[in-house]
């Protein structure tokens, strides 16, 4: 983790990523090999960081089409916000905005490399199994507030899921 002072100075880098659903009521998760810098494999949603210009919307279509091969997704509710800081070489603050995107169909995923860090694996996972993961999910929290997406609950406010211990101001 980043020091209190290389923090203070973090670079704000604005994200999108997808909760991605299909009819069974299961989320697509990509396995990435040291995502944000970190020294472990995880299991992450698609999506990434905002190119100049684009709006949170445009980069998690993006994103889901640059990791997984999917178009033509309709993209639905933002959700959910997370922050966290992660360093690769430069500090960075990352505001996560999760948006939902439900499909008809199990597509196949053509995934592709996350920024050069190794091609990751795909899987469609349930809530039970989220909850028996023994690999790293990020967001840590999915498996408590997914069942109410899943449900087509929607939080009336944007809800920030970020964890006790990434509550630093960015």
């Amino acid at each position: 983790m980043a020091s209190p002072e290389a923090r203070a100075g973090a670079i704000v880098r604005p994200a999108a990523r997808v909760l991605l659903l299909d009819p069974l009521g299961r989320v697509l998760l990509l396995r990435v090999e040291r995502p944000y810098g970190l020294p472990y494999a995880a299991w992450l949603t698609p999506g990434g960081g905002l190119e100049p210009g684009e709006s949170h919307e445009e980069a998690a279509l993006r994103e889901l089409r640059e990791e997984t091969g999917i178009t033509g997704v309709e993209l639905g509710p933002w959700v959910w916000e997370r922050r966290f800081h992660f360093s690769r070489g430069v500090v960075y603050c990352n505001l996560e905005r999760y948006y939902v995107a439900r499909i008809a169909f199990e597509p196949r995923v053509q995934t592709q490399g996350d920024d050069g860090e190794g091609p990751p694996g795909h899987r469609w996972w349930g809530v039970r199994e989220l909850a028996s993961l023994r690999e790293p999910l990020l967001p840590p929290r999915l498996p408590e507030f997914l069942p109410e997406i899943i449900a087509g609950h929607y939080p009336a406010r944007v809800l920030d899921i970020t964890e006790e211990g990434e509550l630093q101001t960015c």
